[in-house]
């Protein structure tokens, strides 16, 4: 086996050469056709829709109008989504759109890289097999997160660009490029900044000369990276994004992180492989050092630099307890560890049929996942198979909530309302002016910085107390707890949501709506007014207690609670 520098053209001839692009192409068929198939989106992928909206209607890079809260955790993702919007596109389609671009891009790169670097030589010609690019477009999770209305498959396909540029540049521009690659990727994903420091790293190892390279590196993601973490600071006024604080992502949790590895391990029982490649692929690299000053060779530097980054980023995932999200964490990386496992079966010093078989075997296993959830909407350890949870419909019918809630709203003073999970896409199409998430604070400051009590599942640990939702003057929550009392209830259509506190002038309003029906809690008050005498005092101490929390506190209303107290005593 020889290697071949990037400068090097390489012209596959005759049957190797169809053999080439048929293969690439059926695989690459097979890839798009099975993200358009499973093609989705989350319901976080809403929070960045409306911080895009926002952005466009002159609001500001804000979920609530006038907070400031950096609740996406992607800044290239939403504005990329906003640019989409400016220019007239729907916000939904639009992602699904640039992530699979994306994903198509991802393969395409790690194909050219395997033709130009990582060819395996036959006796009369050149024969490619791209290991890395053919197991992530024939891999389920990746066709999955393909979509799903987040940055997950830019941020692969960012690191799986810089990557090849660091291990392929031979001109200094390149690895300015490739700066400014990392840069964005950051910029796509905070955690990207483990490629980033890990790429400059690997250039003071294995790419002379280290300092003019090093230098084309740095400079161009220094001053694209620094304005923008100076800029977002001062605007949001914390160094991290809020989702880091409602996450906790200071906090380790090892244990929870382990069930998220051994799950992702468990399903792509390939990825085993990247043990014992990674053993050879040092072993190999340590021969090459003790050497007489020779440079690691394309396929030494190809293990180093992808070992390089997923080790750390393995440890960064499990260390902060991985996602409820199964896999997502995982694929910005897994490009890398096929792409490990390429390189050292290219460098094996075996015939060149068997090494094709073995490629081929990678493949096939990489495609033959095992699906590791009992039923498709039951989890693992808080972990779930995000996508089950969003058919079509849901998102359908979320819309038609929506335009409800935001016509039968029109025309009254800003509301401001609390929502739980999955119904960020509620909100979306809603457009209530402030609306607070209340399950992990991943939008709102006061919840996202609250101390965790007991860890439990990753990202939804926090909630908003119920004092801090009556400071904020919320009047409704979305969805209604199950245990509420009809009274305070509330159907907006077939959208139940409970009614956090009572204003006399937003209820009178909703009465004029035939889709909008509730209780009257007035009139609820009259009648239990009515046998007053009949309850013993401490039930109506206890009832007024109540009463007022809902009511009295914000709505003049003397003479009902002057009949409560006239009962009590005064």
């Amino acid at each position: 086996m020889s290697t071949h520098s990037s400068s090097q053209t390489r012209v596959l001839s005759g049957p190797n050469q169809a053999a080439f692009f048929a293969l690439v192409s059926i695989a690459s068929a097979y890839g798009l056709y099975r993200a358009i198939a499973l093609a989705w989106v989350c319901d976080d992928a809403f929070f960045t829709f409306r911080y895009a909206k926002n952005l466009v209607d002159g609001y500001g890079l804000v979920y609530n109008i006038g907070e400031r809260v950096e609740g996406y955790t992607s800044f290239l993702w939403t504005i990329l989504i906003a640019l989409g919007r400016r220019l007239g596109f729907e916000s939904i389609a639009f992602s699904h759109v640039l992530s699979i671009a994306s994903y198509l891009l991802t393969a395409l790169v790690l194909m050219l890289f395997s033709y130009r670097h990582l060819a395996i030589e036959g006796r009369k010609s050149v024969i490619v097999l791209p290991v890395a690019a053919l197991s992530i477009l024939v891999m389920q999770d990746y066709h999955v997160w393909a979509t799903s209305g987040m940055e997950t498959s830019l941020t692969a396909f960012l690191i799986a660009l810089a990557v090849c540029l660091l291990l392929s540049a031979q001109k200094a521009t390149r690895f300015a490029v490739a700066g400014v690659v990392m840069a964005a990727a950051v910029m796509s994903r905070p955690e990207a900044m483990i490629a980033l420091a890990l790429g400059g790293l690997f250039i003071l190892i294995a790419r002379r000369p280290v300092l003019r390279n090093l230098l084309y590196y740095s400079v161009p993601a220094i001053v694209l990276y620094i304005p923008y973490w100076i800029i977002r600071y001062s605007y949001y006024g914390y160094p991290f994004p809020n989702t880091y604080y409602a996450k906790s992502g200071n906090l380790a949790y090892w244990s929870q992180g382990w069930v998220y590895l051994w799950l992702f391990i468990k399903s792509y029982y390939v990825l085993f492989l990247l043990v014992p490649a990674a053993v050879w692929l040092v072993y190999r690299m340590l021969r090459q050092i003790k050497g007489k000053g020779r440079p690691l060779d394309m396929i030494s530097r190809t293990g180093l630099l992808c070992l390089m980054i997923v080790v750390p980023s393995v440890i960064y995932v499990v260390r902060v307890g991985g996602d409820f999200m199964f896999a997502r964490f995982f694929i910005p990386i897994t490009a890398l560890c096929f792409l490990a496992i390429e390189a050292a079966l290219a460098s094996l010093r075996l015939p060149a049929a068997v090494r094709i078989a073995a490629g081929f075997a990678i493949v096939v296993m990489s495609w033959g996942s095992i699906y590791q959830f009992d039923a498709p909407q039951q989890g693992v350890e808080g972990i779930v198979d995000e996508r089950t949870f969003y058919p079509p419909e849901l998102i359908g019918q979320a819309r038609t909530d929506g335009e409800l809630l935001k016509r039968v709203f029109t025309g009254t003073d800003s509301v401001a309302v609390a929502f739980y999970g999955m119904k960020a896409m509620l909100m979306y199409y809603a457009e209530f002016p402030v609306a607070i998430e209340a399950h992990a604070g991943l939008t709102d400051e006061y919840v996202a910085h609250q101390p965790i009590e007991e860890r439990g599942r990753p990202g939804h640990e926090k909630k908003a107390p119920y004092e801090y939702l009556r400071q904020r003057r919320v009047l409704f929550s979305f969805p209604a707890a199950t245990q509420l009392t009809p009274v305070k209830k509330i159907w907006f259509g077939n959208q139940e949501a409970a009614i956090v506190h009572w204003d006399n002038r937003v209820m009178e309003h909703l009465k004029q709506f035939s889709e909008v029906r509730f209780v009257d809690f007035p009139g609820f008050l009259d009648q239990y007014l009515e046998r007053i005498d009949e309850r013993p005092d401490i039930l109506v101490r206890r009832d007024l207690e109540q009463f007022r929390q809902y009511y009295f506190d914000f709505n003049d209303d003397p003479e009902r609670l002057e009949q409560f107290l006239a009962r009590l005593g005064g």
